[in-house]
């Protein structure tokens, strides 16, 4: 439980002090949530061990003022996290810079970490980056899917065939 986890942090287990800032934050499992904590832990797998997932998490804790005062080291972190090729941070960064939130608003920085990031797989950024491009729709629709009966019920067709089998094993059993 936690108290293994907490013994495997501390000893330098840098998943544990990631899923110890996990658990505080969104307080889970044994954990009550505790912003603090989770600042805490992240920090130190993010600073003693370049832990990516670390780095962005720390970020967006202090950039949103949880568990410390709101302020801009979060971006110190994405930066940091981007530039070791930490895609999370990398998106989170572009995120930023594109909406200009919390920091002055970049598109040419946006679109240099949503490529970088899309090179690396992140769906999410390559979309981005179509919609930069100016080669997709900020918002688009998709297509229509099939029209379904209202009155389908898959439910019911599934319990009656069980039902079904069921009443077949009773009889196979009671011959």
């Amino acid at each position: 439980g936690l108290y293994w986890l907490g013994r495997s942090a501390q000893g330098g287990e840098v998943a544990a002090m990631h899923h110890l800032g996990e658990l505080f934050r969104w307080g889970r499992d044994c954990a009550a949530q505790d912003f603090g904590e989770a600042v805490a832990w992240f920090h130190r797998a993010a600073s003693k061990h370049a832990h990516g997932d670390s780095m962005g998490e720390l970020a967006w804790l202090v950039l949103n003022g949880k568990g410390v005062p709101a302020n801009t080291e979060g971006f110190d972190w994405l930066r940091r996290g981007a530039n070791a090729g930490h895609v999370r941070c990398m998106s989170f960064l572009a995120s930023e810079y594109k909406f200009g939130n919390r920091i002055e608003k970049d598109l040419k920085e946006a679109r240099r970490w949503f490529s970088a990031a899309a090179a690396l797989g992140d769906v999410n950024s390559q979309h981005e980056v179509e919609i930069l491009d100016g080669k997709r729709p900020a918002k688009y629709k998709s297509k229509p899917g099939p029209k379904v009966d209202p009155d389908f019920d898959p439910m019911k067709d599934w319990l009656k065939m069980a039902g079904g089998a069921v009443n077949s094993m009773n009889r196979a059993a009671n011959d």
